[in-house]
């Protein structure tokens, strides 16, 4: 947008605001013509109606009310600002606090006592009232007077403030309105009481007036009064503007840590407090240069001390840039990259303010790069060592970033997975170290893929000669099936059978606990751990000896059979404690089949419960949204049982029929706003993000106007850009998901009978209410973006509308 396109008021604002930090300062006209006088009464007007609309929003903090009369506020300001339609805003303020003051008032009307006392309340505010509007005459007699004589030039004429009669008036008639209110509100105090206590602040009222005003028609009737304060508010511009420069003074000892900034600091605000009290700008004006002096000295001192340290960090800094110009091109930018941002860092730290404390830790720094160009010298011979390395590894675990599978991942996945990541991880940065760092680390790295790499072949070694002896002993495993039960023509042997008979088993296939020791022994071998290898040789030997054992046994038995002799009672009982394994397996087999089987029948039994309580029109819509989420779950118990886990099967069960219980015996009854808090954190989210995006565009708007206005130096131009970036970031302040945790509980009707944790969802959502609102009312960057004069409209309404609605919903929900 073209700057001669904007309108006056949006000139002000950029030039004003974010280059002087002042309000509106400039008419830009001759102050002589009527329409501009006509401007500056009705200017005037509209500060004075401002301040007494505040006032009256004074009265109503705390009180519900505050937030709508407070935002019709910033409405009428942000609208007669934009535009200028200062007579307008005047008379919006004058309607604002006089609703207001009607509001305070009805407010303090609870109970028939506190009706009694805001009914002889509103006597005394008229009083008071009445002896103000009997002494705006003279009071703007004497402001005009007095602006007169000063006969300011047209840049500073709305800057010149009210006389000191006319702010200690109103500070007078504010200070016992607030008195009066007081005593409205103080439930300690009878009827009798607060009309003693207004009476008393009636009178001080009439008494101080009266002096004031005496003072005043004493000052209308003397000359050399009215020169006396002509006098000083010809020093109102120049004092104000001195004031801006020894701010920035006071602001660089600040920053620099300047010994006694502090002091300083603390003198330069009350000198500009005692001036704007008094209004006594000609004799502060001395006090003010003295102190420009003396705070100058001090930044002088502080900047030439910093200046002369820093010289030996400028010195070493250019001997480093010299260095790294001359570094080979077969360097990696990204080595070089490192000692560039090393520097960088020592230029900002020399080029930002003249603080020398900040220089302390500059010599590190500074050593740090030094070292990194000594290495950076012999790059070439370093990297290439570490490309060494890079193809050793590879050699193991495959090339960087790749997905190959190479032989040690099948002995040891695990471990392969995870120096394949580290090693991924550090060929992407190596280059961003310095050449001796990432050489130390593709060498630690080296040593433990060698270290990998001899151990999984050490194992694969074991492995195949284990899984030999593990073949040789599952065969025996399997053959004692054959020993247990006949098969086809082959007997073997009467007493065998008799045997089998006597323990009662059945079956025809060994099932018994060497078939479990043989599956835990083969998972130990074909494993990642080393450590397990003696375990696995153990577990595959005792069951060797133990097979081997009942094999023989059955053997002798079936010769002894056939020889026609007795059988020996020692084999006899070797073959008893085979077939007591066999039946103890398979009985625990035939038990587990048979629970399986039970749970099975009681989900199902379930599940046809469930589906006749869901299809009930008895219920209500959540509760039959609860039956489907629980049907669910009892489909999860099912599969878990089918997979053998009852255990875990059991546990979901015991939680489907305790949902089923609450959802028969207290369906949850519906509450008309859970849909609503349930949405309280989207809605919030949306009103962050809007904000978002509508201070990006004020942001664009009036940056584009800085840049296409000729009048903008560099300096300013700059200055300009950080306010708008400052307004900017205001959004960040603002978190979209802070209401989620409560939204989250509140809206959920599942919460309906957990008192505590709603309370607890209810204090914290109205904590961030308050905790926003008061962010929102106190910050200046969001009230200046929200009287932005660029068409950027209702920068703040969203957010504090939100706020209202989340208040409102949580009140009326728990």
């Amino acid at each position: 947008m073209p700057w001669d396109d904007l309108s006056k008021p949006q000139q002000t604002f950029i030039k004003s605001y974010f280059t002087t930090g002042k309000g509106l300062a400039k008419l830009g006209k001759k102050r002589n013509l009527k329409e501009n006088k006509d401007l500056i009464e009705g200017y005037r007007a509209y500060l004075s109606a401002e301040q007494a609309a505040l006032s009256a929003l004074r009265g109503l903090e705390g009180s519900p009310e505050h937030t709508f009369f407070h935002d019709e506020y910033l409405n009428a300001k942000r609208m007669s600002e934009a535009n200028g339609t200062f007579v307008i805003g005047a008379g919006d303020f004058q309607n604002i606090a006089r609703r207001a003051l009607r509001q305070g008032i009805t407010n303090a009307r609870k109970g028939k006592e506190g009706g009694e006392k805001a009914e002889l309340a509103d006597g005394f505010y008229r009083q008071i009232q009445s002896a103000v509007s009997e002494d705006q005459p003279r009071l703007k007699e004497l402001e005009t007077k007095v602006e007169g004589l000063a006969q300011l030039d047209t840049e500073n004429v709305l800057q010149v403030p009210d006389t000191a009669f006319a702010q200690a008036h109103a500070d007078l008639s504010s200070q016992k309105h607030n008195a009066i209110r007081h005593a409205i509100e103080d439930k300690n105090l009878s009827l009798e009481d607060a009309k003693q206590a207004m009476e008393t602040a009636l009178k001080e009222f009439m008494a101080t007036r009266k002096t004031l005003m005496e003072k005043v028609d004493a000052a209308l009737k003397d000359t050399a009064a009215l020169e006396t304060l002509a006098e000083a508010m010809r020093k109102a511009p120049e004092f104000r503007q001195t004031m801006q420069e020894c701010q920035t003074i006071a602001d660089d000892l600040i920053d620099w840590e300047v010994d006694k900034a502090d002091a300083f600091g603390k003198t330069l605000r009350d000198i500009g407090t005692k001036a704007e009290k008094s209004r006594r700008y000609d004799l502060e004006l001395a006090t003010l240069t003295k102190w420009k002096t003396q705070a100058e000295k001090a930044r002088t001192d502080a900047a030439q001390a910093f200046d002369t340290e820093a010289q030996k960090h400028r010195t070493k800094i250019n001997t480093l840039t010299s260095g790294l110009t001359g570094l080979s091109t077969k360097v990696p930018a990204a080595q070089k990259q490192q000692l560039a941002d090393l520097i960088a860092m020592a230029e900002l730290v020399l080029n930002e303010g003249k603080n020398i404390g900040a220089l302390a830790p500059l010599a590190g720094l500074l050593d740090k790069a030094d070292t990194l160009l000594v290495e950076l010298s012999h790059a070439e011979v370093i990297n290439q060592k570490s490309a060494t390395l890079i193809t050793q590894i590879s050699e193991v675990i495959g090339k960087p970033g790749g997905t190959d599978k190479l032989p040690a991942a099948e002995i040891q996945p695990t471990r392969y997975d995870e120096l394949k990541t580290r090693f991924n991880e550090l060929h992407e940065s190596w280059q961003e170290q310095s050449p001796d760092t990432a050489h130390t680390a593709f060498d630690a790295l080296a040593k433990q893929v060698e270290a990998f790499k001899t151990a999984t072949d050490d194992m694969r070694v074991w492995r195949d000669d284990t899984l030999v002896k593990y073949k040789a002993v599952e065969k025996k495993v399997n053959a004692l099936a054959k020993a247990i039960f006949d098969y086809g023509k082959e007997d073997h042997g009467t007493v065998a059978t008799m045997l089998r008979k006597a323990f009662g088993v059945t079956g025809d296939k060994y099932e018994g606990a060497l078939r479990d020791t043989l599956t835990e022994a083969h998972g130990m071998i074909v494993g990642e751990d080393p450590t397990l290898q003696n375990y696995a040789e153990i577990k595959l030997t005792d069951v060797e000896t133990k097979a081997d054992a009942w094999l023989n046994a059955t053997a002798r038995l079936r010769a002894a059979e056939k020889a026609g002799t007795a059988p020996d009672p020692a084999d006899m009982g070797v073959v008893a404690e085979l077939l007591t394994d066999q039946q103890a397996a398979v009985d625990a087999r035939e038990e587990k089949e048979r629970k399986i089987k039970d749970f099975e029948a009681r989900t199902k039994q379930t599940a046809s419960n469930l589906k006749k309580l869901k299809g009930s029109d008895q219920i209500t819509e959540q509760t039959r949204e609860e039956y489907e989420a629980i049907e669910k779950l009892n489909e999860s118990a099912l599969s878990q049982a089918k997979g053998g886990n009852l255990e875990a099967a059991e546990e979901i069960r015991s939680r489907v029929q305790h949902r089923i219980t609450r959802a028969m015996g207290n369906p949850p009854k519906p509450v008309d706003n859970f849909d609503k808090l349930a949405g309280i954190g989207k809605s919030w989210a949306s009103a962050v993000n809007r904000l978002s995006q509508d201070l990006a565009t004020l942001a664009r708007t009036a940056g584009d106007a800085v840049d296409e206005d000729s009048g903008f130096d560099g300096d300013k131009a700059s200055k300009a850009k950080s306010g708008l970036t400052a307004i900017e970031k205001v959004a960040t302040a603002f978190d979209a998901t802070a209401f989620d945790a409560a939204a989250s509980v509140l809206g959920d009707p599942d919460t309906a009978g957990d008192e505590k944790a709603r309370k607890k969802a209810r204090e914290d959502a109205l904590r961030l209410v308050r905790l926003y609102r008061g962010y929102m009312k106190g910050n200046a960057l969001v009230k200046h973006a929200a009287m932005n004069p660029f068409k950027v409209n209702g920068i703040a309404v969203p957010m504090n509308a939100i706020l209202n609605y989340i208040e409102l919903e949580v009140l009326r929900g728990v």
